[in-house]
């Protein structure tokens, strides 16, 4: 199949949008690459994206927050239930194919559909979408086939636990986040960064009741762990001062009023 990359318009005056201008005043132009990086998505994605702001947070690498307020907090996009769209894309996009249609009637009205080669020398007349072309890989006889995605079956050929699987997938149930073929990408990456053995990770995600996983959150809680592991040591330390302090003056005492010599040589546990 060609692999095959595609552009879009971009109006040169989108940044005077009143909506626009709000989201820079609150996010800067960090903001506004993100909005621009998510309407490329949407366009790629036939205009409908899963809200999963985690996993887009980790694709664009800035935190949840900031995502969750560019789609939510100025009216730029068109959210519906689990996933969100942008009517200007779709508006763009209905334009495109009903443009794309006309031209295939057009073409086929000139052409007939003498031959399969004239049918397809039409189609390829009627694409009026600008594409660059990358590179050429070898025919893919399958591509017909739709594959669905299945968040869970990936996991266990992934090499997780079934029992593990299980138990997560509840929490991200009731969390209501997305089981997209994004996500799951998103989520192994994490999980290889940490260089642990996975199920241990899921089953500390599970523990932790974790809908999402960062990798740098496994460290941070092996820091407090650490922590309290010193904090405990630090205490028994303190303890055995108190201890042999006590000791040292309870034999002080003994020796004062005579009950043991002054050349006596007197393990100081023995006495107390």
């Amino acid at each position: 199949m060609n692999k095959e990359t595609f552009y879009f318009s971009h109006d040169y005056n989108a940044r005077n949008d009143i909506k626009i201008k709000r989201l820079i005043v609150k996010h800067g132009y960090e903001g506004y690459g993100i909005f621009w990086g998510l309407i490329e998505d949407l366009y790629q994605n036939t205009n409908a994206l899963p809200l999963d702001y985690e996993c887009m947070a980790f694709d664009f690498r800035v935190s949840s927050d900031l995502i969750e307020s560019i789609i939510n907090d100025f009216d730029l996009f068109e959210v519906k239930e689990d996933t969100f769209g942008s009517l200007s894309v779709k508006r763009r996009l209905d334009k495109r194919n009903e443009k794309s249609l006309k031209a295939r009637e057009s073409a086929m009205k000139r052409w007939g559909d003498k031959t399969k080669t004239s049918k397809n020398r039409c189609e390829g007349i009627a694409i009026k979408e600008s594409k660059v072309k990358e590179s050429k890989v070898k025919d893919n006889t399958n591509t017909n086939t739709v594959c669905v995605f299945n968040f869970k079956k990936s996991l266990l050929d992934y090499g997780f636990k079934e029992e593990l699987v299980d138990e997560w997938m509840a929490i991200r149930k009731t969390k209501k986040s997305i089981n997209s073929q994004f996500s799951f990408n998103s989520f192994i990456s994490q999980i290889e960064k940490t260089g642990a053995e996975k199920n241990e990770v899921l089953q500390l995600i599970a523990e932790k009741q974790w809908a999402g996983f960062n990798h740098a959150w496994m460290k941070e809680t092996n820091n407090i762990r650490y922590n309290n592991i010193n904090s405990f040591e630090n205490e028994a330390d303190r303890r055995d001062r108190e201890s042999a302090k006590r000791k040292q003056e309870i034999y002080e005492y003994a020796l004062s009023v005579g009950m043991v010599g002054g050349e006596e040589k007197r393990n100081l546990d023995d006495i107390w």
